[in-house]
């Protein structure tokens, strides 16, 4: 009985993901502020190699909730901007590698928008001038130049369009 159980937990790695999303949706900026830690890490963690695509498209809809959240938060918190940058930072990165290693069509276009949404929000909330490079230009460009399917393709474009943009004062 206990091999069976061991043999496929990404179902309930799913329904956790989709309650992660419920809990963002109906979060207030505090709540997410006080959890932002935990949230990173449990992105981090299920978008590592070895977890299987279908909890991977569960997270990047969670992501894409949260900076949903947190791009129509109207407060200017300063933790706020740093869970933008942390996000923008170490998950993004891990998206992209999501959108290398698995070979499917349907993950490829969520990760792509989820990672759209995430430079978006970055854009909006924590970009400065003059800002260094992007750690993960080099690869975002390179999916970009190998992807295969029109969608992601053009997503993977206006990702790298909203970065090669110049920073401006805010």
């Amino acid at each position: 009985m206990e091999a069976d159980e061991k043999d496929d937990i990404s179902g309930p790695n799913e329904k956790i993901m989709d309650c992660i999303t419920s809990c963002i949706h109906v979060a207030c900026a505090t709540d997410i502020l006080r959890e932002q830690n935990n949230l990173v890490h449990v992105f981090l963690v299920s978008l590592a190699p070895g977890i299987r695509w279908t909890v991977k498209m569960s997270v990047f809809s969670s992501i894409k909730e949260l900076c949903s959240k947190l791009h129509n938060e109207s407060e200017e918190i300063s933790s706020l901007t740093a869970l933008v940058c942390e996000l923008f930072h170490s998950v993004s990165p891990k998206v992209v590698e999501c959108i290398s290693t698995i070979e499917i069509a349907q993950v490829h276009v969520a990760a792509s928008d989820c990672l759209l949404e995430m430079i978006k929000l970055y854009e909006s909330r924590a970009r400065v001038e003059g800002e260094e490079e992007v750690g993960f230009r080099d690869e975002l460009v390179h999916q970009w130049e190998i992807e295969r399917n029109g969608e992601a393709k053009s997503l993977l474009k206006k990702c790298i369009d909203i970065l090669q943009k110049p920073t401006s004062c805010s």
